[in-house]
Order: structure tokens, then C-alpha cells, then sequence
């Protein structure tokens, strides 16, 4: 009977750690203090809040993916959204690999 005992009160102290699926975090979109304006193939504009678009944008469609500049954008464009790099930090690259590419607005 003291076996069975303390194996259901480990068993319920594990339970009790294990974080409630309405527990779980979101996390808020990280935004650039100022939006990037790309225009892509044939004039159509977008504009690009922050780096989880910018890695939207970066891995659908981007003309020159096989560029230094390309995938430190991405690198670093996905790094702001896990919140490992600052934002604007990510902006500059980003815009940098779009002056490359030939899409600012």
C-alpha cells in the first residue's frame, strides 16, 4: 500500500508541472519602428511591418536566394522573431538584401 501511495503522489506532482494547453504563452509580432517598402516583379507594392513578414517574404518568391546578403537577412530576420536580435537590427539587413535585389520601393 506505501508503494502504490507514493508512486501516485509522484505521479500527480508530475501532472501538476506539466503547463495547462491555456497556460501556454503567445508571444506578441515584433515590429520595425518603421515599415519597409518592397515592390515586387511587376510594380505591385507591399509593405513589410516587421521580421516575421520579412521571412515570409524572403522565402516565397525572393529573386536572388542564393546571395550572401539574402541569407543574412533571413538569419537575421528570424532571429528578431525569436526575440535574439533587435528588430531594426534585422530592418537594416533586410534592406540591404532588398537594395541588392533590386525591390525597394
Amino acid at each position: 500500500m506505501e508503494r502504490f501511495a507514493s508512486s501516485r503522489r509522484l505521479q500527480t506532482g508530475f501532472r501538476r508541472s506539466l503547463p495547462m494547453k491555456s497556460e501556454a504563452r503567445t508571444s506578441a509580432p515584433v515590429y520595425w519602428s518603421a515599415p519597409v517598402h518592397v515592390t515586387i516583379g511587376n510594380g505591385r507594392g507591399e509593405t513589410i511591418f516587421g521580421p516575421e513578414a520579412a521571412v515570409e517574404y524572403l522565402r516565397s518568391g525572393w529573386p536572388m536566394q542564393n546571395s550572401l546578403r539574402y541569407s543574412n537577412a533571413l538569419r537575421a530576420c528570424t532571429a528578431a522573431t525569436n526575440r535574439r536580435e533587435p528588430p531594426d537590427f534585422a530592418r537594416d539587413i533586410f534592406i540591404a538584401a532588398c537594395v541588392e535585389a533590386d525591390l525597394l520601393a
